[in-house]
């Protein structure tokens, strides 16, 4: 709890300092070190009994500080979206609420199929934990690819107008 909504007393201030990008790369940064901490310092052996436990706590924290900018960064991010065409707001927050709800619903269905696969469990927790690291690697394409056009907008419509400075 205190890791998702903590970090909303700084992410704001970290949002308008450095950009959405930059708050959506630490959240990827963030995403990533959560299940590295996780399958590096977790032990296999059932003698340790609560030896194992804090590193899964730092990465719950973690994965709720990623969250907590990934969030605030993506709304930001979506507000940008229609701030051009405000008629498209409604369908545009719409469909971002939308596809939030069904990728979460998707997932947290899909964690106990993962969990089962991987065994009981700490097998089926480290399981579950490298899966997460295709999300995040598909995550980070994403983000890439989305940073990739708005550069290119960005390098058409200053090549326009130079274009018609001439």
């Amino acid at each position: 709890f205190l890791g998702m909504y903590a970090p909303g007393f700084v992410s704001g201030s970290f949002i308008k300092a450095k950009g959405v990008e930059k708050s959506i790369a630490l959240s990827v940064v963030i995403f990533l070190a959560a299940p590295l901490i996780v399958v590096i310092f977790t032990k296999d052996d059932a003698s340790s009994n609560n030896a194992g436990v804090a590193p899964w706590y730092i990465a719950l924290i973690l994965y709720g500080m990623g969250w907590n900018f990934a969030y605030s960064a993506a709304s930001m991010w979506v507000m940008k979206v229609y701030a051009t065409a405000p008629h498209w707001k409604q369908k545009v927050q719409a469909a971002n609420e939308c596809l939030v709800f069904l990728f979460s619903g998707a997932l947290i269905l899909s964690t106990g199929y993962i969990y089962g696969a991987g065994g009981k469990g700490l097998e089926g927790w480290k399981t579950l934990n490298y899966s997460l690291f295709g999300l995040i690697g598909l995550l980070m394409l994403l983000v890439v690819a989305a940073v990739r056009i708005k550069h290119r907008k960005k390098e058409e419509e200053e090549s326009n107008k130079d274009g018609l400075r001439r």
